[in-house]
């Protein structure tokens, strides 16, 4: 399986690389076109991608390289459906082939650190959204913390540990609907040299 991995990511390096050549930008291109998707086809997703997603989210950048995030992954009818009682909305987090909720681990910040841990996670979470988009994937972000019910509720459901935060629920699949990209684009929110 590493193999595959690494001819994956030489793939993956060599296609980038040609595309630069020809002015596609395949990184921007997943940015301006990741939407929200809340339906999905019931259609695994192989382990290679999961690795993929994971290894995306973990090149997230970090307050002092701390790297402070564990990462939940649900694969399974069940697991995804405790997600959606911890919520205790969003139903349909659970018709997602894959779950992964990145959490933070609270033993692993420098002390004083108020909240560059929510930074870091919340580059992991769009770090793998981006990544799911890029392999013709889809997902959504769903709130775990600051929101207190929603993490207990996923504390409770999944046994985690004080010290651990979930931060984010990321509902992963093949999209079944193909809802067109917001442009966010507004040049007048934009400050150069001074306010």
């Amino acid at each position: 399986m590493k193999q595959i991995i690494a001819l994956l990511m030489a793939c993956m390096f060599v296609s980038c690389q040609e595309k630069r050549q020809t002015g596609i930008n395949e990184t921007i291109h997943s940015i301006m076109n990741r939407t929200a998707i809340r339906n999905y086809h019931d259609k695994a997703i192989s382990a290679d991608t999961l690795e993929l997603l994971l290894r995306a989210g973990m090149a997230a950048p970090s307050c002092v390289n701390l790297q402070p995030w564990e990462l939940l992954v649900l694969t399974d009818k069940e697991s995804r459906e405790k997600v959606v009682r911890g919520l205790g909305c969003n139903d349909f987090v659970s018709t997602a082939p894959l779950v992964i909720i990145p959490c933070a681990n609270m033993q692993k910040i420098f002390d004083g650190d108020t909240y560059n841990w929510m930074a870091d996670l919340s580059a992991v979470s769009e770090n793998i959204l981006v990544a799911a988009q890029g392999l013709g994937l889809g997902g959504c972000w769903v709130g775990g913390w600051p929101n207190e019910s929603r993490v207990s509720g996923l504390r409770r459901e999944f046994g985690l540990p004080g010290h651990i935060i979930p931060v984010s629920v990321l509902p992963i699949g093949y999209p079944a609907e193909h809802p067109e990209p917001k442009d966010k684009w507004k040049p007048e929110k934009v400050h150069y040299n001074k306010w």
